[in-house]
């Protein structure tokens, strides 16, 4: 497709520009999406469950969904629980443009993000298991499920992330993130246009 602009990294979870989630959109899945009615649909969650109090959301996630290479073909496995847990902590610890949108919501964040605590298991989420993953709130948010369709709640694999480095996102290098949307980023020429491939293991 034609792009207005070219991203000045792919990395979802800290960029908050449209150049990036222009690409991402289409390659990386989160907890729920938009469809084209604005309802909030199941993606990588296929159910999820409120607290009576407002403040603990706890999403299902779906088995099999798997992590790609720009190449199509598989890594590390399963997205898990865990992979979100990174994706906030990855963002909070690069100062994500986008944490505004959460950095107030999600318990200890806040606290984690200013440096009054260096310990990321004090913020309010947690891997409970492989497939479910829990946010707890500072108080309730009627707008929060709808968060879950930004990067900045995107899920990273953490195996990936350490092994690449200072080279995750870097740039527009497609096989610098993985994916587990219905496209794979194939390439992009600047200015230009951008490959996307089908995802040959998309969940949907």
């Amino acid at each position: 497709g034609h792009m207005e602009q070219d991203p000045d990294t792919l990395d979802y979870s800290i960029s908050n520009k449209k150049s990036t989630s222009e690409f991402t959109g289409n390659a990386v899945d989160g907890l729920l999406e938009v469809d084209k009615y604005g309802n909030l649909i199941p993606s990588l969650a296929k159910d999820w469950t409120v607290s009576k109090d407002g403040l603990t959301y706890t999403y299902k996630l779906r088995k099999g969904v798997k992590w790609m290479t720009s190449e199509g073909e598989e890594y590390g496995g399963e997205v898990k629980a865990q992979d979100f847990v990174t994706g906030l902590k990855h963002a909070a610890d690069k100062k994500s443009s986008a944490l505004y949108l959460v950095q107030k919501s999600v318990k200890g964040l806040d606290d984690y993000v200013s440096g009054k605590t260096k310990d990321f298991s004090t913020v309010g989420i947690k891997a409970i298991d492989d497939y479910t993953v829990q946010y707890t709130l500072n108080k309730p948010e009627s707008f929060w499920n709808s968060k879950t369709t930004m990067g900045v709640l995107a899920p990273v694999n953490e195996e990936f992330l350490n092994s690449k480095g200072d080279d995750f996102a870097k740039g527009t290098d497609s096989s610098s993130i993985l994916y587990n949307g219905p496209f794979l980023l194939k390439s992009i020429v600047a200015k230009s246009s951008v490959e996307f491939a089908k995802n040959p293991n998309y969940w949907d």
